[in-house]
């Protein structure tokens, strides 16, 4: 019972939400009712001269009186020429209708782009990546598509159904509740129709979200889906969404499809009813057969509009179900607004303090539980750890990725909270494990973040991690595009990623296992260049590969969330310790007990020096 009025209380809120949208179009909904107004005349027109035609011609025919051929002629030109006027007046309505439908689904479009730069990082951990595209561009353009259908058919058919019940019972009262009393009772069927219909649809957009996730992670990652041998299963996997995926769809349409005939048989009934009735009025002598012939064509004028508003029944269950949808994603939980805080003016100098931080992506489990840090500035803090620890989870807090649940962060003496996200994140550059590269030129890809850097530094950041010689091969060198065409190694990508940092020039860095994708002798050059990018500027390093981080002021050992060690290499392998472990992990048994003597020996030379 809970569910269903959620349920209502969304498809209100989301018809409100579109409302607004179509609102913005006030002028071009106005022009489209005056043209639907012109199109009813038109229609309802028709049928009342082909009447007045059809009562001349069978007088003449009868003796009553002489057919008036001029007369009937001319108003046979009028049926003709109400033809061609309903025709432009159709062709402009829908003009102005598919311009307010397509603006519609760009503002949408818009604003869920603009959603998407407020969203916290928690939000794409809990979605698909599949399933949110399939919402930006899939659901906006089921509703942009279907938008302008219904606004035409609802529009047009309410106008032309209330002209056509005015002038039936002008006409004829008792044929006019005919028509009426038929018509009613298709519509009540139409009704449940539409009900059982939207639960089919609401149940495919749902479907057709999980279906584009998986094809999006399987496509992309096909190389690994063929390396493990996992085709087979994946097409039993695909198999597992698609069938029902079908039925949804068979049912959805099936159901959904049924409005159309039910309307259909509505205004085929309706007409035997009115050559019933007819008749034994013209008996009577109550009508005339021109009555009866005209009142069939308001019939079928009266089944234009109920076979529209049956098709925008259909429609918005379809749409429903994609503007819900929208609608969710819309009213998803923003970043908090920070338009009171002041512009950050302040030098960086580097200095960072984590004082009693405490997180947890649920804020009753937490993974940090009370750590403190000072950093001064211009120190290489090392930050290693098993699988799982928190290393990549302490940055994205400095980066106010996540808030803190406890505790505070401070940049030069002042907390990360009372400045904006936008001026603390042009204090640090980052490079991620996972290199990222967009479709455009090498120039745009390295200099993204700061378009007006001088062709100097670029050159000099290509230089230093290794990129010249490549760059040099390539026909158009800096102006060569990356896309689909041009394919890029791992290695290649981390070292662009690398020189756009270089490039950016901020006063802190944090390297989050920047060369994991690189081989062995390009990592030697890249470290070179990376000690050049961190000399000066506080810097967070996080590395598996160890040998990477020995230079590292201080070097924090994480597990389970909490700092275990901290202190230089040198301290670490003297204490024999968890670091120790680590560290010795990663090489054979001769190599460990080399590094352990050395260490030993190298303690008591200090001690005795």
């Amino acid at each position: 019972m809970k569910k269903d009025k959620q349920a209502k209380r969304a498809t209100k809120s989301s018809i409100s939400m579109l409302i607004r949208y179509i609102s913005q179009h006030v002028s071009a909904i106005v022009w489209s009712v005056l043209l639907a107004v012109v199109s009813a005349a038109a229609v309802l027109l028709d049928p009342y001269l082909r009447g007045k035609v059809m009562d001349g011609i069978l007088g003449g025919i009868s003796g009553e009186a002489l057919i008036d051929t001029k007369t009937v002629g001319m108003m046979c030109l009028i049926c003709i020429l109400l033809q061609f006027v309903k025709f432009y007046v159709d062709q402009k309505q829908n003009k102005l209708l598919i311009g307010v439908s397509t603006s519609v689904t760009r503002d949408m479009r818009k604003d869920l782009d603009e959603k998407l730069d407020k969203l916290p990082m928690n939000f794409f951990f809990k979605n698909q990546s599949g399933d949110t595209l399939a919402r930006v561009v899939n659901d906006t353009e089921i509703v942009g598509h279907n938008l302008a259908s219904i606004v035409m058919y609802v529009v047009s058919g309410v106008i032309l159904l209330i002209a056509v019940l005015v002038l039936m019972f002008v006409t004829n009262v008792y044929l006019a509740l005919v028509c009426i009393i038929s018509t009613l009772a298709g519509s009540c069927l139409m009704l449940v129709v539409s009900k059982i219909s939207t639960s089919f649809y609401m149940k495919l957009a749902a479907i057709t979200g999980g279906m584009n996730a998986y094809i999006e992670e399987n496509f992309s990652n096909h190389n690994i889906v063929a390396a493990y041998n996992h085709q087979e299963s994946s097409k039993h996997e695909f198999a597992g969404i698609n069938n029902p995926m079908q039925k949804a769809s068979f049912n959805a349409q099936f159901i959904g499809g049924l409005g159309t005939p039910i309307s259909s048989f509505t205004s085929y009934f309706s007409t035997l009813l009115i050559f019933i009735v007819g008749v034994k009025m013209i008996i009577a002598g109550s009508c005339t057969i021109g009555t009866v012939v005209a009142f069939t064509s308001y019939n079928s004028a009266l089944g234009g509009p109920i076979n529209n508003i049956a098709n925008s029944i259909q429609i918005i269950s379809n749409m429903g179900a994609s503007l819900k949808r929208i609608y969710e994603m819309l009213m998803e939980k923003e970043l908090d607004p920070e338009d009171d805080k002041a512009p950050d003016t302040g030098e960086t100098r580097g200095e960072v303090v984590f004082d009693s931080i405490k997180f947890g992506y649920d804020p009753y489990k937490l993974i940090i539980k009370n750590f403190s840090l000072n950093v001064q500035p211009g120190q290489t803090i090392a930050i290693v750890g098993p699988t799982g620890a928190g290393k990549t989870t302490l940055v994205n807090l400095l980066m106010r990725f996540y808030e803190v649940n406890g505790g505070k962060i401070l940049v030069d003496g002042v907390d990360i909270m009372s400045i904006t996200r936008e001026d603390l994140r042009d204090k640090v550059s980052m490079v991620l494990q996972d290199p990222w590269v967009f479709d455009g030129t090498l120039l745009e890809n390295l200099t993204f973040g700061t378009k007006d850097a001088p062709m100097e530094k670029v050159e000099r950041a290509i230089t230093a991690v290794g990129l010249d010689y490549y760059i040099n091969t390539l026909p158009e060198k800096l102006n060569t595009m990356l896309g689909d065409k041009m394919q890029l190694s791992q290695g290649q990508k981390q070292q662009i990623s690398i020189a756009r940092a270089m490039i950016a020039d901020k006063p802190m860095v944090i390297l989050d296992e920047a060369t994991s994708s690189i081989d062995t002798r390009t990592e030697k050059k890249i470290q070179e260049a990376m000690n050049k990018l961190m000399e000066g500027r506080t810097s967070f390093v996080i590395a598996h590969r160890l040998s990477t981080i020995r230079n590292a002021d201080v070097i924090l050992v994480l597990k389970d969330g909490d700092v275990v060690e901290q202190g230089s290499h040198d301290a670490l392998i003297a204490k024999g310790g968890f670091y120790y472990e680590l560290y010795n992990s990663q090489f054979d048994p001769a190599t460990r007990s080399l590094e352990k003597s050395g260490s030993k020996s190298g303690s008591k030379s200090k001690s005795g020096s």
